[in-house]
Parts: C-alpha cells; sequence; structure tokens
C-alpha cells in the first residue's frame, strides 16, 4: 500500500513537472509552432526552388511534338503556262501533296552563352540567402515578444499570491477585531473600517485574476498555442533569475542588428539586377539539334506499318544580337541605379537609427534599475512599519488606523515594486533587441 502511494505522489510530481515550461522552453515551442516561423520557412523552401529554375534554364532542354494535319481541300499554287510552252503571263492551277500529313518532332536545345543567365544564378542565390536571415529576424522579433509576455504573466501571478497573502492576513485581522468588539474593547467602526479594505482587495483580488487569464492568453498566442492549452510556468527564483539578468555588464553595441546584414544583401541583389540589365547588351548563343519523321498519305492510317515514314534531322547554333531597343535598357539602367542608391541611403539611415535606439533602450534600462532599487528599499521599508504597527497593536500600544494605513502602504509598494521589476525586465528586453542579442541572450539551442 505505501509503495502504491509512493509511485501515485511520484508520477502526479513527474507529470506536474512535465507540465512546467520554462522561458527557454517556451521560445522553443514558438520556434516550432508559431505561423510567421511556418511562413519563412516556406518562402525559404520557395527562393530554393525557384533558383533550381533558373539553374535549370541553362541545362538542355529535351521537347517532343506530334503534328498531324487533313487537308478538307488541298492548297492551290499557281505555276506559269509558260514553262510548259503555253502563252505568256498565263499561270495554271495546280495541286500539290496529300490530303493526310503527320510529323514528329525531337528538338534538343541548349543554352551555350547569356549574360544574364550566369546573373541571375548569382541574383537567386543571393536571394536564397537572405530569406535565410529573414528566418532568424522573424526568430529574434518572436524570442523578444515572448520573453516580455513571459515575465508579465509570472509577475502578475506574484501580484495575485501578495494579494491573496494580505487577504489573509487582513481576514485574520477582522476576525481578532470582532472579537474584541464583541469584549467591548474595539469601535464598530475600527473593524468596519478594516472590512472596507477587505472588500476593496477583494475586487483588486479578480481584477488580477482576469489580468493573468488575459496575459496567458496573450503568452500562447504570441507561442502560436491553441488557447484551450493548459501549462504553468517556472518561475522558480524569479526575483534573483531577474536581478542577476539587469545587473550584467552590457556594452552595447548594435553591430550585430541582422537588419544590417537584410539591408546589405538587399544592396548586393540590387546590384546584381543592374548587371542583369547591362548584360542583356550582350549576343546570346544558342545551340540545337532536330530529329523529325514525317509521313504523307491520301488515306488516314499513319499506323499501318507497311507505310514508310520519311525522317530528317538537323543541326545549328543561332546567336541573338541586340542592336537597338529604343534606350529601353539604358533607361532600366538608370531606374535601378537609382533605386541602388535608396537601399544605399537606407542603410545610412539605419545606422543612424540604430545608433540612436541602442542608447535611447541603454538610458531606459538603466532609468529602470535605478527606480527597481529604490522600490525594493521602499518595499523593505514598508515591511519594517507594517511588522512594528502590527507589534504596537498586538501589544495595545498602537491604532487600529495605524495599522491598516501601514497595511494600505505595504500593498501599494508591493504593486509599486512588481511593477518596476516588470519594466526593469522589459527595457533589458528592449535593449537585448537593439544589440540584435535576443535570441542568443534569451533561448540556447
Amino acid at each position: 500500500m505505501k509503495k502504491t502511494i509512493f509511485y501515485a505522489l511520484f508520477l502526479v510530481q513527474y507529470l506536474y513537472g512535465q507540465n512546467k515550461m520554462s522561458l527557454q522552453q517556451c521560445i522553443d515551442y514558438a520556434l516550432k509552432n508559431h505561423p510567421n516561423v511556418t511562413k519563412a520557412e516556406l518562402e525559404k523552401q520557395i527562393g530554393k526552388y525557384q533558383m533550381r529554375e533558373t539553374i535549370g534554364r541553362g541545362l538542355p532542354q529535351l521537347n517532343a511534338d506530334l503534328d498531324v494535319r487533313h487537308f478538307v481541300e488541298l492548297p492551290t499554287s499557281l505555276i506559269p503556262a509558260a514553262a510548259f510552252g503555253g502563252p505568256p503571263g498565263v499561270f495554271i492551277p495546280v495541286q500539290f501533296g496529300t490530303k493526310n500529313n503527320a510529323q514528329a518532332n525531337v528538338q534538343l536545345s541548349q543554352l551555350i552563352f547569356d549574360g544574364q543567365y550566369f546573373i541571375g544564378i548569382e541574383a537567386s542565390k543571393l536571394y536564397y540567402q537572405l530569406l535565410n536571415k529573414q528566418i532568424q529576424k522573424t526568430k529574434e522579433d518572436l524570442a523578444g515578444t515572448i520573453a516580455k509576455a513571459y515575465y508579465a504573466v509570472i509577475i502578475n501571478q506574484k501580484r495575485l499570491d501578495i494579494l491573496l497573502s494580505n487577504l489573509a492576513q487582513l481576514d485574520s485581522t477582522i476576525n481578532i477585531l470582532t472579537a474584541l468588539k464583541k469584549n467591548g474593547m474595539v469601535e464598530s467602526l475600527e473593524v468596519d473600517r478594516v472590512k472596507v479594505t477587505y472588500n476593496n482587495l477583494k475586487t483588486e483580488l479578480e481584477k488580477a485574476k482576469k489580468l493573468i487569464d488575459l496575459s496567458f492568453n496573450l503568452l500562447k498566442f504570441q507561442m502560436g498555442m491553441d488557447l484551450s492549452q493548459s501549462f504553468e510556468l517556472d518561475s522558480d527564483n524569479l526575483e534573483q533569475t531577474i536581478f542577476n539578468v539587469i545587473n550584467d555588464n552590457i556594452a552595447p553595441n548594435g553591430s550585430k542588428r541582422l537588419e544590417f546584414d537584410l539591408l546589405q544583401q538587399q544592396i548586393k541583389l540590387q546590384k546584381k539586377n543592374i548587371q542583369r540589365y547591362q548584360f542583356s547588351r550582350l549576343p546570346g548563343i544558342y545551340g540545337y539539334a532536330t530529329l523529325s519523321t514525317q509521313a504523307q498519305r491520301n488515306e488516314f492510317n499513319f499506323l499501318d506499318t507497311k507505310k514508310q515514314w520519311f525522317g530528317f534531322g538537323l543541326v545549328g547554333f543561332q546567336i541573338k544580337l541586340p542592336l537597338f531597343d529604343g534606350l529601353v535598357t539604358h533607361n532600366r539602367v538608370q531606374a535601378e541605379k537609382n533605386r541602388l542608391y535608396t537601399y544605399e541611403q537606407d542603410l545610412r539611415i539605419f545606422k543612424q537609427a540604430v545608433d540612436f535606439e541602442v542608447k535611447n533602450a541603454e538610458t531606459q534600462f538603466l532609468n529602470a534599475k535605478i527606480t527597481l532599487d529604490i522600490q525594493k528599499r521602499n518595499l523593505e521599508l514598508a515591511q519594517e512599519v507594517f511588522r512594528v504597527s502590527k507589534q504596537k497593536y498586538e501589544k495595545g500600544v498602537g491604532s487600529n488606523l495605524e495599522l491598516v494605513q501601514a497595511q494600505t502602504a505595504l500593498e501599494q509598494a508591493q504593486i509599486n515594486y512588481y511593477n518596476t521589476l516588470l519594466e526593469a525586465y522589459a527595457a533589458y528586453v528592449d535593449l537585448k533587441k537593439s544589440t540584435g542579442e535576443i535570441l542568443s541572450t534569451f533561448y540556447q539551442k
């Protein structure tokens, strides 16, 4: 019996532990299930097939066709009557050929040289690399969003725990005061005053419960999880973890931002696009070979193996040399060069924006750290004031009003502390996002 109970408790504990998710696990779930990541991966697959399509255009092309014709009326040709001794200027109508004709062709073609083709291959490879970077950018944005949502849920749960604890404390106080009132030691006003505080706290408790549900659903949404699924968050050593994180020695530097790579890749692609149009002025060389067989019948009997088919074949090559296109290519190249300049200006603007964003995020983070330190000291002071007020009241040397005021001040200090704690962590997330280190900070593969 004891063994059965032991194994049952072990199983419950195991399953409970399995249902807990850390920040790392939440991010990992999102990276595997969120639609934005799926879409980015699909775009990468599309880019891969487009690259293969571009390469395939330079490979041998083999085509076959069958042309079967039936002439309801044979075409008529005119030949000079003088060729047969007739009068000059007179033409004789004649009809040649058979009413049924069939021709089967097999044609092989091969690109020998086309400047646009080789530039197209390079551009498609650059585009594929760009899609890889966009996947990474999607994952980074997702990690930052989930980190904020995750800690919002945990801190809201901490707020709820505090409200429950305070509510239990007030309930105990009400019971004590009610007993004292029966003995005529306190007035009804004092009991009512505490009950008002108790009722207000119950209202705040209901709000806190709804806020947790809302923040939890937001986290699930950001993770790409069905809202009906349930799990718990691992909040062990929350405060120590956050203090360790926000007290890291940080040297902000935005050089790791993926957007730099994305913009630079876009510039490389645009340069290849300009080259593609410039190379369109070069001649294109194509080789081909054709093997054909044909049959001519007055009867529709092409499947008759006794009737002969006549074959022929040819090989050759073709050179296409563009001479003048009405300055279309020239104007197109000039337009694309100007588009390249706009991309280069975008990169320059982004560099300036990143410098400002990093400095602003650093300032916000440092201010949050200072505010958090102040609120932590305020919380410690409020806890001490409440402790002393409670002792004084229990010894009969303190007033009920003083105890209620100390309780209210403690609740406000707790709220301020956890609000500031969340703000400090959000500022840390924003700082890491501004430096391009968001994914490496919160997610280790």
